[in-house]
């Protein structure tokens, strides 16, 4: 109602992403639409309404959990109507661009801490 924007950080906190087919991040959408536009259903509370004041359409970001991803996961993506993904990383001079899948490519920063190896 402010103008945030709503993402996903999918339904589990998993790090196996990485080996996931398309069918695993298919289930872990879904999972994760199931759990939060049917939470009064899922919890045989007696009310129909969605409790909440945004609808499916209105997520349009992802990150994996723990970065974890597989090329499994852009496709599901695109049929599930995210527009971008902050699951990589990159330098801090990448410039944003879409994938194959039509999906912007919003990777984190890797910047080194002066004076460490990390």
């Amino acid at each position: 109602a402010e103008g945030h924007e709503i993402g996903s950080h999918a339904n589990g906190h998993f790090g196996d992403g990485a080996r996931w087919t398309y069918d695993h991040w298919k289930s872990e959408f879904n999972q994760f639409e199931d759990l939060i536009f049917n939470v009064y259903r899922n919890n045989r509370i007696h009310r129909s309404e969605n409790p909440f004041t945004f609808g499916r359409e209105e997520i349009k970001g992802f990150r994996a959990p723990r970065l974890a991803v597989s090329k499994g996961l852009w496709p599901v993506l695109r049929e599930k109507g995210f527009r971008y993904d902050t699951s990589r990383i990159r330098g801090p001079g990448y410039w944003p661009e879409k994938d194959e899948n039509r999906i912007w490519n919003f990777p984190l920063a890797s910047i080194k801490v002066a004076g460490t190896s990390r």
